[in-house]
């Protein structure tokens, strides 16, 4: 059974380096701005693989498109893993900072987001111990395409609330989340709503967990994948 794993905001799929090993398919979306157009994009990838289904994963803004995907193509799903996410939508606060970092993007270059998004994707064991990581992770952002990273932050504030539809997903879920994330509860919440879910919490890991702790991580998607034989 193939799996998609999509990777997170502002990231591109080199996220997913330490998960080498399951042979994932990484297709990039950062330039696709509309949530359910990439979770399309990633249809159109199977269509082009000759896949009629798989298993869709995703970290963070990977994860709300992997749930676009479970709305948009139930039959083409044999199983979730939503890492580090949240089925639900932003507040008026958060909506607007996100037209506010588009913006400041379409004016200034990425230079800047770094200095925001890195203490929202690393957790503070990260930051005492992995400074490579940080420096890692610093590069990848600085590497992005301004105009992309824009899109994709207009449409996380613009997506559609997938919290109605988790109780009709039928497939094995998977939710993964650090423990020093902020998501960590939403996530939770994930697994707690649909029929066949399973949470696996991450200690010394922030956002990007499979990045933080990429053994711990791995054994969890590894035992997921074995139990259901995908």
């Amino acid at each position: 059974m193939a799996l998609v794993l999509l990777h997170a905001f502002p990231l591109d799929s080199r996220m997913w380096g330490p998960q080498k090993s399951c042979h994932p398919i990484t297709p990039e979306v950062l330039g696709i701005g509309s949530i359910d157009d990439a979770a399309d994009h990633v249809a159109r990838l199977l269509d082009q693989r000759g896949l009629d289904r798989a298993v869709i994963g995703g970290l963070s803004r990977g994860g709300v498109i992997a749930l676009a995907f479970a709305r948009r193509h139930p039959q083409r799903l044999s199983a979730l893993v939503l890492c580090d996410t949240t089925a639900g939508v932003d507040d008026d606060r958060a909506k607007r900072g996100r037209y506010q970092m588009a913006d400041r993007l379409n004016r200034e270059g990425v230079a800047f987001v770094p200095d925001i998004m890195l203490p929202r994707l690393l957790g503070d064991t990260s930051f005492r111990e992995r400074c490579e990581l940080v420096e890692e992770v610093r590069n990848w952002i600085l590497a992005q395409d301004p105009g992309a990273v824009a899109a994709a932050a207009i449409g996380m504030a613009e997506r559609q609330d997938s919290r109605p539809m988790l109780s009709a997903i039928n497939v094995p879920v998977l939710a993964i989340a650090g423990q020093q994330d902020s998501a960590h509860e939403t996530t939770r919440a994930i697994a707690e709503s649909v029929r066949n879910g399973q949470f696996v919490s991450i200690p010394r890991a922030g956002h990007l967990s499979n990045l933080e702790q990429p053994e711990k991580f791995n054994t969890a998607l590894q035992h997921f994948l074995q139990e259901y034989k995908l």
